[in-house]
């Protein structure tokens, strides 16, 4: 996080290559009008990995800014559809941590068109597992007609 926020004629050449990457997802996120997450619940959370992108285009005064009245997201336009995988079931309840955080992270840079598709129960038996995938997959059907 610290890299970027270094002046550029200031960085090491470790913090040259971070920054270079941050720049790099930004540049993807910003042309593109769909951003698709896919995300397996992993304790409750998401990855570690899905929280280091967040992690690098969560940006003050690139995504978002700070203003008197809290935080202003600054992508805007952006659609999102969140894909996520999960053994038991956990949507709507007070366990799914995950798509409130998800939608939270999403909102601040400015991103609030959000759609979510579970596919849930995919560790509660082969009959669970398949009715969930058909609907999960009913549902992406949908969600690309819609675009």
């Amino acid at each position: 996080l610290g890299a970027w926020q270094v002046v550029t004629a200031e960085r090491t050449a470790e913090q040259q290559a971070l920054a270079a990457r941050s720049e790099e997802l930004l540049a993807e996120l910003r042309a593109n009008e769909v951003l698709v997450i896919a995300v397996p619940m992993y304790n409750l959370g998401i990855p570690s990995q899905l929280k280091a992108w967040f992690d690098r285009v969560l940006r003050a005064g690139e995504t978002f800014r700070y203003t008197e009245n809290g935080p202003q997201g600054l992508v805007e336009g952006k659609r999102a559809i969140i894909l996520a995988a999960r053994g038991g079931q956990y949507a709507g309840t007070e366990l799914d941590s995950q798509t409130p955080h998800l939608k939270t992270m999403l909102g601040l840079m400015g991103i609030t068109d959000t759609h979510v598709v579970y596919a849930e129960g995919l560790n509660m038996g082969d009959q669970r597992r398949e009715a969930a995938l058909k609907e999960a997959f009913q549902a992406i059907d949908q969600l690309v007609e819609g675009l």
